[in-house]
């Protein structure tokens, strides 16, 4: 069976459009994963972080994930770079891209509007709490 590898971009930027820092999202992903029994097809989720020049990005990217067979993703900056260097790429259809896209749940979020239906339940009540505990230490800071 192929394994995948996520990689979590602007892994290095924790601010107003990446409020949850690397550990965070990762451990989403890895509370996802899990929960929807997808254990078997994840070998890791590695940090991308965000680079002065695309070279030293995608020497970055190519370093933390290995072997690249193909990039399934949806962001034509990232299948470029992969394709300059010969591996291929694979776009996968938007699901319901104008309710779940992260700037939305974000935007959402800034704006104390209702976001618990964009996401299980379990990953609701946990980010919650996280955001909490994120506004009381900033307020407290």
């Amino acid at each position: 069976m192929e394994k995948l590898i996520i990689g979590i971009g602007s892994a290095n930027k924790s601010d107003a459009d990446n409020p949850l820092d690397f550990c965070m999202r990762k451990e989403v992903l890895e509370t996802v994963i899990t929960k929807e029994g997808w254990k078997d097809w994840v070998e890791k989720i590695v940090p991308l972080d965000d680079c002065e020049s695309d070279d030293e990005w995608l020497e970055n990217a190519m370093s933390a994930v290995g072997v690249i067979d193909v990039v399934v993703g949806n962001n034509d900056w990232v299948n470029n770079l992969f394709k300059k260097v010969g591996t291929g790429s694979f776009r996968t259809e938007f699901f319901y891209r104008d309710a779940l896209e992260g700037q939305n749940l974000r935007g959402r979020i800034k704006k104390h509007q209702k976001w618990s239906d964009l996401v299980p339940e379990y990953i609701y009540s946990r980010l919650s709490q996280k955001l909490d505990e994120s506004l009381s230490s900033s307020r407290l800071g």
